[in-house]
This record gives structure tokens, C-alpha cells and sequence, in this order.
């Protein structure tokens, strides 16, 4: 088995902020956000549900991966 690091991408992950129907109540969504904070860097994803009757859009940030801050020497050995 691949340690966790080397299976995970470390640059950014999706941060939900809102679900919606449509595609363009996330659309809308997303451009106030965006007035509100520019410095964003936000993304509409369709998400694919069992049930279409719920929400199918997400309004995502993208935010960067925290490091590990522990190390090696740290971690207790298994017995």
C-alpha cells in the first residue's frame, strides 16, 4: 500500500459553500460571492445523485491542502 502522501494530491481540495437546484441559481450565487470576496478562486461542480428532486450544483472554493506537522520520529510504533 502507497503512503497517504503519495495517494492524495497535495496541491488543493473543494471546499463546499452552497448547494442549488439549478446551474444558474449557482451562477448567481458565485458572482455575489465573488463581489462580496475577489480573491476567491471559486468553481460550479454538478454533483451526481441517486435522487434529482435535491440540489445538483455546488459552489466550490479551492483550498490548498494543510501539511502534516507530524513527523517521523513522532508517531508511536505498533506493537
Amino acid at each position: 500500500m502507497k503512503p497517504r502522501s503519495q495517494t492524495r494530491d497535495d496541491t488543493m481540495y473543494k471546499h463546499s459553500l452552497g448547494h442549488y437546484h439549478t446551474s444558474f441559481e449557482a451562477n448567481r450565487a458565485m458572482l455575489e460571492l465573488l463581489e462580496k470576496c475577489p480573491d476567491l478562486k471559486l468553481d460550479i461542480v454538478k454533483e451526481k445523485r441517486s435522487n434529482n428532486t435535491w440540489a445538483k450544483y455546488c459552489v466550490c472554493e479551492w483550498v490548498p491542502f494543510k501539511k502534516s506537522k507530524r513527523t517521523q520520529a513522532k508517531r508511536k510504533k505498533r506493537r
